[in-house]
């Protein structure tokens, strides 16, 4: 996972198996800051999937879909999640909304979505999510979102093969145009 640092000194890489982040100048030329998570109930592979800015802190999403940890300047903080699926990334849309990346497995092989994530109470949630097309065996696990000229967004998702004869190598763009909104929420 990667996410620029709030205060703009570089970027912070989140390490799913050592359940860490670590801050890099803006070059990626040598570390600045490490924090260790703490969170050894996390399975190794399945830690930091997820990372976005949040305000003066960073918003770390596990990829169990039921974790949530927000790290600032007040130290770190465990929030719940309900993701309903596993979190494969997050980014901010350009209106200031989070979306995640989720990843399921079943019968016809990986299904995927993207979808909003929203305060809920002391923790988060998912919202509806949006149905990627996608063959069976695909694994997007990247995430860019980016406004459209004209208004809309376009994500962009990047795949790999994972070494697997039946997935690929791929960077997809979908176009999506969000719903009005009238109550400014």
């Amino acid at each position: 996972s990667l996410a620029p640092d709030p205060s703009g000194r570089g970027w912070w890489i989140g390490y799913e198996q050592r359940h860490s982040l670590w801050l890099y100048d803006p070059a990626f030329v040598r570390e600045l800051e490490g924090i260790g998570l703490g969170r050894n109930d996390w399975w190794d592979n399945r830690g930091a999937e997820a990372l976005v800015t949040d305000g003066d802190g960073l918003l770390v999403l596990a990829e169990n879909g039921r974790d949530a940890m927000r790290v600032g300047p007040s130290g770190i903080q465990r929030l719940p999640l309900k993701a309903g699926a596993d979190v494969a990334e997050a980014a901010r849309a350009p209106d200031g909304s989070i979306w995640l990346l989720l990843r399921s497995r079943g019968w016809g092989g990986i299904i995927q979505k993207v979808a909003p994530l929203v305060r809920s109470g002391a923790g988060f949630r998912v919202e509806k999510g949006l149905p990627l097309p996608k063959a069976a065996f695909d694994n997007f696990e990247g995430m860019a979102i980016a406004p459209l000229a004209g208004g809309g967004w376009r994500f962009w998702l990047g795949s790999d093969d994972g070494h697997r004869l039946m997935a690929r190598t791929l960077l997809v763009a979908l176009d999506y145009v969000p719903p009005a909104r009238h109550d400014k929420s």
